[in-house]
């Protein structure tokens, strides 16, 4: 790459990250990853209300302490945000308390568990299910002889072996590790929203740098010190250097955020849910493929779109000429939506290895399931070839419509593209 591509691309990497536009695009972007990644616990936390209060009534004698061991035993996501208050009888409850549990035995010696309240709530039922069940149990072996522990193993899950590459045996309540999409569709939708939005402004950006040099004449000043197409490789290049800028600090923006929060929100859906709740992050590899997409997509796109935009004479004019990359980014998004139900359908696997929708589809199926390796190192190949192609047509379209003052069309600057590379 010769010293005029690296100094056109200063120059416009220079002219980006200083502009007020770019510097706002990346505070607002941050900030809206920042309140995305704080919204779900922010909203958990919102609807959560202050742990319901059960006057306990215990005339069985003693069950309210097994309750409580139970509780206890329990690990702290888990343990039902219920408070139980011991009261001698109904008349002595505490009027704060929301409702009144009676525990007493039936006329065959069964323990029982009476709520009694104006309103009882879902969310007590599952607590005392969850405390009185063990208590119950050990009860009804007790009065029928056997041990509580030889009960409760009676109770232990069935034994279950699956025969599957990288699966294990389950036992003992222990679930299997299966290998399931790096992250969920809603989050991979994002992240393909977030690669199509940063492709169209970022195109955007190309457009309004080739009309602004050529209504105001600057580009016959680049010209006289580089080449039409290495004019057009340096734009791409400190364009695309500015927007991995911005996507890197979004990221630590993002994983920041993620850190903070990710232990508190894997306990709110624990406590939510009545089981232990992992919350994953995004994986580095998937970072990569973002990354790697992005890069594909614009050597594409921005390639297309400068070459749309040279041919205006005027800024009004531009919107009329970049229809091709926005008809095929519009294309690729739809696609890559289409996709996100089935990623292993018949039409994500052929969209993904298409010229210039190929990194938004294969992307989607990356994130949500696991493509084979040569399917994802053709669809690369593919985007790599036609980024490459794409750049040649744009730089012959560029080299004859660049210093035109008259609007051109694309057969016409391609003909007088060819003419004058030779």
């Amino acid at each position: 790459m010769s010293r005029a591509v690296w100094v056109i691309a200063r120059r416009e990497w220079r002219a980006l990250i200083s502009s007020r536009a770019y510097r706002f695009g990346t505070l607002v972007g941050a900030l809206a990853l920042l309140a995305l990644s704080l919204l779900p616990l922010f909203l958990m936390r919102l609807q959560q209300d202050t742990p319901p209060t059960v006057a306990v009534v215990d005339e069985a004698g003693g069950v309210l302490e097994q309750m409580r061991a139970v509780e206890a035993a329990l690990p702290p996501a888990l343990r039902p945000p219920v408070e139980w208050r011991p009261a001698v009888s109904s008349a002595t409850a505490d009027e704060a308390s929301d409702l009144t549990l009676h525990i007493r035995r039936t006329a065959d010696g069964e323990l029982e568990w009476v709520v009694i309240g104006e309103s009882v709530d879902e969310a007590v039922v599952r607590a005392l299910q969850q405390v009185a069940t063990p208590v119950a149990v050990a009860d009804r072996s007790r009065r029928l002889g056997i041990d509580p522990e030889v009960a409760a193993s009676l109770q232990a899950p069935a034994r279950v072996r699956i025969e599957s590459p990288g699966a294990a045996d389950v036992a003992a309540g222990v679930a299997a590790t299966v290998d399931g999409p790096p992250v969920g569709e809603f989050l991979a939708l994002m992240l393909m929203l977030m690669l199509y939005m940063t492709l169209t402004l970022y195109g955007s950006v190309v457009v309004n740098g080739v009309t602004a040099e050529k209504g105001s004449r600057v580009v016959e000043m680049l010209l006289v010190a580089a080449r039409p197409g290495e004019l057009l490789r340096g734009k791409l290049l400190g364009i695309a250097a500015a927007s991995l800028l911005q996507y890197a600090i979004w990221g630590a923006v993002g994983s920041v955020a993620f850190v903070l929060q990710r232990g508190a929100l894997g306990e709110q859906l624990s406590q939510m849910l009545g089981a232990p709740i992992e919350v994953q992050g995004i994986p580095l590899r998937l970072v990569g493929y973002l990354g790697l997409f992005f890069v594909l997509g614009f050597a594409s796109f921005g390639a297309l779109f400068a070459a749309s935009s040279s041919l205006a004479s005027r800024p009004e004019e531009s919107s009329q000429t970049i229809w091709p990359p926005m008809v095929l980014i519009v294309a690729g998004y739809m696609l890559a939506v289409f996709s996100l139900p089935d990623p292993a359908s018949r039409l994500a696997t052929v969209s993904s290895m298409l010229p210039f929708v190929g990194p938004l589809v294969m992307f989607v199926r990356i994130a949500l399931s696991q493509p084979p390796l040569t399917e994802v190192v053709l669809s690369v190949g593919v985007s790599a070839l036609t980024a490459y192609l794409t750049l040649r047509l744009a730089e012959r379209v560029y080299r004859a419509s660049l210093l035109r003052t008259r609007r051109t069309s694309w057969s016409a600057a391609l003909r007088e593209g060819r003419g004058a590379a030779r």
